[in-house]
């Protein structure tokens, strides 16, 4: 419960800043997403400083990252679909998926063998398992986990914790006005979800 750290990332001219989602390889490094920049950084571990991986304008708000059990690759959900990175070379690809498959606009992510857990909480309103093939470079088949859940208000993240998938289900996040969280009676009490992936 206590602070052990702070890491701010120095303002650059014309540049704003909104950190969104983690991950945390095994070496310790912290990879994060820049929503509003639309960039990928890095607070080594150990370290002191926010690193830049990739520049602002890369994306357009790239929300959910997750990496492979190994550690060697990223996977960052953007508008435009799920991108999968190679963190020693910074090489990034589009993962192919099929024609009746649309990634625009997830929110969470995480991995579980060999695969994507994707949260769409906008108008899909569902979150989704994506099998990835032996390569890692395309979507190989997929299902639907839970969609239009009756208690859902935009279902936004969660975590794997062993064969378990644990989400929260009514994150609320549009309710908003004038910048302000609306008062404590007109929200619902959080949900977390949990599903048995095997």
């Amino acid at each position: 419960g206590r602070l052990r750290r702070r890491y701010v990332l120095p303002p650059a001219s014309g540049v704003r800043h909104g950190f969104n989602d983690l991950t945390v390889l095994p070496s310790g490094d912290v990879y994060l997403t820049d929503s509003q920049a639309g960039a990928i950084y890095m607070v080594p571990a150990g370290g002191d400083s926010v690193v830049e991986v990739l520049p602002p304008s890369t994306y357009n708000f790239p929300n959910g990252i997750t990496r492979s059990d190994d550690g060697r690759r990223l996977f960052v959900a953007h508008d435009g679909g799920i991108d999968r990175i190679e963190i020693a070379t910074r090489k990034r690809a589009l993962l192919a998926v099929p024609d009746s498959l649309n990634l625009g606009w997830i929110d969470g992510l995480a991995f579980y063998r060999n695969g994507l857990i994707a949260h769409q909480p906008s108008w899909f309103q569902r979150v989704v398992r994506l099998q990835l093939d032996r390569q890692q470079e395309r979507v190989a088949s997929w299902e639907t986990i839970e969609s239009h859940h009756p208690r859902f208000v935009e279902p936004t993240t969660g975590e794997i914790a062993g064969d378990a998938y644990y989400y929260i289900a009514n994150a609320q996040l549009s309710r908003f006005r004038d910048g302000k969280i609306l008062p404590w009676d007109s929200l619902d009490p959080v949900l977390v979800l949990r599903v048995n992936l095997r």
